[in-house]
């Protein structure tokens, strides 16, 4: 169904972005993995597929434009993205400061803007 598409799946060393990663991978897509930093979830789950992955921070774009340039040069190009960066809340709402709000826009919004226009 995918086969042999290259598709770059982004804040997948865990939860529903390595869920995806291992679906794509079954369905015959060739798939580099990401994750912010060099963790190892993300290692272990690049071995668990042999995939290639990479690490940037998404809320820089630069650091964001070298990650997928790396992306580029590991799959000889993208025919796919698939943006899973973000991370929940962990403060009640009352208890959450103006700084926690634009925290959580970077890392669920801004992120997605930059790698889109990477890509």
């Amino acid at each position: 169904m995918l086969d042999q598409k290259r598709i770059l799946i982004t804040g997948s060393s865990r939860g529903i972005g390595k869920a995806t990663a291992q679906l794509a991978q079954q369905l015959g897509a060739r798939v580099v993995i990401h994750g912010k930093e060099d963790s190892e979830s993300l290692k272990s789950l690049a071995q668990e597929l042999q995939a290639e992955y990479i690490t940037f921070d998404a809320i820089d774009q630069d650091s964001t434009n070298r990650g997928v340039e790396k992306a580029i040069e590991k799959l000889g190009g993208i025919d796919g993205l698939i943006n899973c960066v973000g991370a929940p809340a962990v403060k009640k709402f009352l208890e959450t400061s103006d700084e926690d709000w634009l925290d959580a826009y970077k890392s669920n919004f801004l992120s997605i803007v930059h790698i889109c226009k990477a890509v």
